[in-house]
């Protein structure tokens, strides 16, 4: 395992003003066997897939399972995800490719979308409409398919070596390839011409080498050198770039949302850059294994994937709140610390006291404008009114927070009634079995008892007929009694009808 502290002389930037004292403890994910990739589902879930020959899904805040697993045929050396958190991607170490629904973890549709052995879909991503899928290979080909039936849509593609990542840009127009030590290229994703074909060598870093910016104008890339580059992708060059390391390999890469900064992985530790200034900020965060792949979600939760564990740390607690610039962001960091201080009503209360109206502790509006009075809970109350008043945008912020609220809780009652349903579905479908069960029983004693029936009707018309056969020999023996006395005793007939009546 490395080691690597990344600071000169172990000092930070001082960008890095405000950065929390004590990082809070992250989440811990066990995924034996080790886990190869991991991305963000949304800002509540995570998944991640590797030697397991499964992909999982586990919720951000407490690291619990969802659902059941998705098994796949072989080991998935990359995972991807739709922009609507609708679908799950991933390819494999020999050459298939699968799609799953998030919801349901029900297969949408599997195939083989690299011919040949030892082949490795180590690069895929879902366009932004959710409609199609990009792989890369080491056969040194790309493909694109539509995500629904499977059907090749454009490829084979060529490249001058292996692929090692493959990325649609956010409006949906192109999409990026790397080329292991060759040349990051530029498609467009309808007819699959070049556009540009930039000579950076990417690292060998199957998907995590790559990350656009919102605009679609930019590229951020890992080169083999241990260097990030920013590239122009209409001019096809290079417009900056910065060195992370000289000398050890950097492993993975993750851009945040906002495109402010960097997350960098050198074997067990991860390190942070300001794209626009190149310096590193922040501390750096220590894994328990080499890491394989790292993610920032909406929230800037980041999670490192290595070894057999996955942890989520939030990065509120580790970096300047300076780089969460988003207005939605700036007011979950405000509740977070509101919640830290113990002051979790405050926060329930702050459309009212934006409207005029007081709020649960009895405090008026007008009461943030007036000096504290000493007393550290409502300094502290006070402190978030006027955070709030100075930012025109805050009351839209949040609204947007409450909206969200509201969407997630929806969201959770939906997947909590579906998990309910599943439940009484695998109730009534057992029921169902028991029954038939019964059923069959049933049926088996009523053939037995019809078949005891039939055996005595079969004794009784036996008995009967050999009670007639009986019955017919005794006759026969009447009449021949009967004959033998008259012949013998032709004068005395009475005394052969009173033997006949005496028998």
């Amino acid at each position: 395992m490395s080691n690597v502290r990344l600071f000169p002389n172990n000092e930070r930037t001082q960008r890095d003003d405000i950065v929390h004292e004590k990082e809070a403890k992250p989440i811990e994910i066990d995924c034996p066997p080790d886990v190869l990739s991991v991305v963000f589902l949304d800002g509540k879930h995570v998944v991640g897939g590797g030697y397991e020959r499964r992909i999982r899904q586990w919720r951000v805040k407490d690291g619990g399972q969802v659902g059941q697993p998705m098994d796949v045929r072989d080991s998935t050396f990359n995972v991807a995800v739709s922009r609507d958190g609708k679908w799950i991607a991933g390819g494999t170490s020999t050459g298939w490719v699968f799609v799953w629904n998030s919801e349901t973890h029900e297969k949408v549709v599997e195939f083989k979308g690299h011919p040949g052995d030892n082949v490795v879909v180590g690069a895929i991503d879902v366009s932004p409409d959710g409609t199609r899928i990009v792989t890369g290979s080491n056969d040194k080909t790309v493909y694109v398919w539509s995500l629904f039936t499977g059907e090749r849509l454009l490829g084979p593609l060529a490249h001058d070596h292996w692929v090692v990542g493959t990325n649609f840009s956010p409006d949906g127009r192109f999409f990026a390839t790397a080329t292991w030590a060759h040349s990051i290229r530029i498609y467009d994703k309808q007819n699959g011409r070049i556009l540009v074909d930039i000579p950076v060598m990417p690292n060998l870093t199957f998907n995590r080498c790559l990350s656009w910016t919102s605009d679609s104008k930019r590229i951020f890339a890992l080169s083999i050198d241990g260097s990030i580059h920013c590239l122009d992708v209409t001019g096809g060059t290079s417009l900056s770039h910065w060195s992370v390391h000289s000398t050890l390999d950097v492993h993975s890469m993750a851009m945040a949302m906002n495109g402010a900064f960097i997350a960098a992985s050198i074997g067990s530790s991860v390190s942070f850059w300001d794209t626009r200034t190149h310096e590193q900020i922040g501390p750096v965060i220590q894994h328990i294994a080499d890491i394989e792949s790292v993610a920032i979600s909406s929230n800037y939760d980041l999670a490192i994937g290595g070894g057999k564990k996955i942890a989520i740390h939030s990065l509120c607690d580790v970096l300047s709140s300076s780089y969460f610039d988003d207005a939605p962001r700036k007011q979950e960091i405000q509740h977070n610390n509101v919640e830290k201080a113990g002051l979790e009503e405050t926060h329930n209360s702050h459309h009212k006291i934006l409207n005029g109206g007081p709020n649960e502790l009895g405090l008026p509006r007008q009461l943030a404008n007036s000096p504290p009075n000493g007393d550290q809970k409502r300094d502290n109350l006070v402190q978030s009114l006027r955070t709030l008043e100075e930012s025109p945008s805050s009351k839209i912020a949040c609204l947007e927070k409450s909206i969200e609220k509201l969407r997630d809780e929806q969201a959770e009652a939906r997947r909590a009634a579906n998990e309910k349903i599943d439940s009484l579905n695998d109730t009534i479908r057992s029921l169902r079995a028991n029954l038939r069960v019964q059923e069959a029983r049933s049926r088996v004693k009523t053939l037995s008892l019809d078949k005891v029936i039939d055996e005595l009707r079969d004794q009784l018309a036996t008995s009967q007929r050999t009670a007639n056969q009986e019955k017919i020999g005794l006759d026969q023996v009447i009449d021949t009694l009967c004959a033998d006395f008259r012949a013998r005793d032709e004068g005395s007939g009475a005394t052969t009808v009173t033997l006949i009546y005496a028998y």
